[in-house]
This record gives C-alpha cells, sequence and structure tokens, in this order.
C-alpha cells in the first residue's frame, strides 16, 4: 500500500510540476477495475484484489484534487482480454469468475485471439453504461472518457464473427449502418448514464470520447478531412459526427497522433478540419497529441509546435499529452521542449 500510495502521489505531483491541469487514468483496461467495483473484476494488473482494500482510483482523486487536478477516469469499454490465446475456451478460462465476460460467454467475440465485448447485444451496451454510471456515482471524478477502441482495428479483427448480434438485430441494414448504430447508441446510453448518476447538488461529470484522429476521408465523403488514411467511421465503426449531431458527448478528445508534415494526415489538417466540424455546437475539442512517439520521431519540439498551434483552434480548450511515462522519461527532449514553448509564448 505504501509503494502504491508514493507512486500516485509521484504521478500527482508530476503532473502539477509540469502545468497539467488533468490527469486521464486508466481505470479499465479490459472488463475489469482499477477501483472497487460490483461489476468488474479487480484488474490483473493489481494482482486481481484490492491490497487490504487500497482503492488507485480513491486515491488519486482525493491527491489530484488536494492540489486542483481535475480526474477523467479513462475507459476501454468492449475489451476483455490483452493477451492472445489460442483458442477461445482457454481466453475464458483466463477470467475470473465474477468476470461478466465469463458470466456470458454468448456475448463476446473472439477476434485475433482476444475476447470483446460485441456492442451488437443490448446487453453489452447496458452493461458497460451501468460500469460507467458506477464510476461517476461512487467516485469523485469530473470526467468519464471513453479510448477509441469500438470494434476492433483491423489488424486485430481477424476472426471477428457478429453474424448472431446481426441475425437478431440488424432489422435488414447494411452491417456498416448497423455496427455504427449500435456505437452511437453505447455512446447514448453511457452518456445518460454518467450525467444520470448524480444528484442536483453533487459536482458535475462530463462525459466524453477520444476517437481515432481521421474520422472519414473526404475521397468517401465531402463532409471528410483532406487526407488519405485509416478512418473511423469505416473501420470501427465510430461516427463522431453523429455524436456532435445527437449532444451525446460533452467534449471530444480526438487522437492526433500525426506529425505536421505527415503526407497522409497532416496533424493541422485534422485539427482544423476537427474545429470545423464542430462549429456552432458548443461541445469543446482537446486534441490528443502523441508525446509517446517522440521516441519513434527522435524529435521532441515536434509536440511542442502542435501545441501552441492547437491553441489558436477554435473550439480547441487545450491539449492531453499520451503518455505519461513520454513525458517523465523526457524522451527526445519532449517535455522539455513544451515547458519551454509554453513559459515564453
Amino acid at each position: 500500500i505504501a509503494e502504491l500510495r508514493a507512486e500516485i502521489n509521484r504521478i500527482v505531483k508530476n503532473a502539477s510540476d509540469m502545468g497539467m491541469s488533468a490527469i486521464f487514468f486508466q481505470v479499465r483496461p479490459a472488463a475489469d477495475a482499477l477501483y472497487q467495483s460490483e461489476i468488474f473484476p479487480v484488474s490483473s494488473v493489481l494482482g486481481g484484489e484490492l491490497p487490504y482494500g487500497f482503492d488507485p482510483l480513491a486515491e488519486l482523486c482525493a491527491a489530484a484534487h488536494r492540489r486542483g487536478i481535475s480526474v477523467v477516469a479513462w475507459v476501454n469499454p468492449l475489451r476483455v482480454t490483452l493477451k492472445a490465446f489460442q483458442t477461445r475456451e482457454q481466453a475464458l478460462a483466463s477470467l475470473s469468475a465474477s468476470s461478466p465476460a465469463s458470466q456470458h460467454p454468448e456475448y463476446c467475440a473472439f477476434p485475433g485471439g482476444r475476447l470483446w465485448l460485441d456492442p451488437g447485444y443490448p446487453e453489452v451496451r447496458e452493461l458497460v453504461a451501468e460500469g460507467v454510471a458506477e464510476i461517476a456515482r461512487d467516485y469523485p471524478v469530473d470526467g468519464v472518457l471513453f479510448d477509441d477502441y469500438f470494434y476492433p482495428y483491423p489488424s486485430a479483427a481477424d476472426g471477428w464473427d457478429d453474424s448472431e448480434s446481426y441475425a437478431l438485430y440488424g432489422g435488414g441494414a447494411e452491417q456498416g449502418d448497423f455496427r455504427r448504430a449500435n456505437i452511437s447508441e453505447l455512446i447514448r446510453l453511457c452518456s445518460e448514464a454518467v450525467h444520470g448518476a448524480r444528484d442536483a447538488e453533487a459536482p458535475s461529470c462530463v462525459f466524453g470520447v477520444s476517437p481515432f484522429g481521421i474520422w472519414r476521408n473526404f475521397s468517401l465523403d465531402p463532409r471528410g478531412s483532406d487526407t488519405r488514411g485509416f478512418s473511423a467511421y469505416d473501420g470501427i465503426y465510430a461516427d463522431a459526427l453523429e455524436w456532435v449531431r445527437s449532444r451525446t458527448v460533452d467534449f471530444l478528445s480526438p487522437q492526433i497522433y500525426f506529425r505536421r508534415d505527415d503526407p497522409a494526415a497532416p496533424a493541422m489538417t485534422l485539427m482544423q478540419w476537427w474545429s470545423d466540424a464542430l462549429v456552432g455546437s458548443g461541445i469543446p475539442l482537446i486534441f490528443s497529441l502523441a508525446d509517446y512517439k517522440a521516441a519513434q520521431w527522435e524529435d521532441g519540439g515536434e509536440i511542442a509546435e502542435q501545441e501552441l498551434l492547437a491553441r489558436d483552434i477554435p473550439g480547441c480548450i487545450g491539449c492531453a499529452h499520451y503518455g505519461y511515462g513520454a513525458l517523465c522519461a523526457d524522451d527526445y527532449g519532449v517535455r522539455s521542449c513544451l515547458s519551454e514553448a509554453v513559459m515564453s509564448e
């Protein structure tokens, strides 16, 4: 407990020293919990049990709020296993008996050797919504944020089979439209769950999503960006513009994980596209920047330049920097360049 508490305090102090106003804290990597849950088992990251009642999320909220730092609970809504297995049976056997996926394996697909909740089932969408309601109700988090993993990315989708849920609930829709509708319904339910989890006297809790940076390419849709890359709309069936239209998100944090000079998807092209797409909606943007790629790019200054550019983008209220490890290690001077750029602005 002493080691875990010291680590949390160190995370918060480092965030404060770097001038960060919020921490996006991973609380559910894969149908599990880094907090006390009545729905999901304790994450294997913690050995499958909270040590003597120690609660990482409660500790982090307390430590961060003492320093005036907000806490947003980061959730991967549909992944069940991170490790790949040879067979579905082996994957299921690896789960805690209390896992919803273990209790209802019929709701799981098995793409790429990993278990994945199929959002085509209403029960799955309701389960995820109950999970985020529990977080917002039981913890003083300032927000809940979904990662960009919805349907699996093509590189991990080999063997994905949602034919049963499609047969039951497809209603004759084209399969891609069916999948996008499932994700949009998931977002709606979770938004309502988060907002309904607290009474009128409790502090508010916002709900957002961190979508993949490219919604759709202009070559396929005149509303899309002038880019030539993988698109969330077609690849993982995430229609962020529909969430904006239906006002089921309080903010978006698009993953601008590209360089400014990327030939297929320049960072500034994407930032401006998201700004234009959300104009008049009142829904703010927090651009997610790829600090973790500083080592790959061998350039820590790129992120600093993107941060400064983002500040002039209409609708942008800040940037999220992924991830914490790259900043602490100051990979290729990413933290130093960022600090210098912000201080000299």
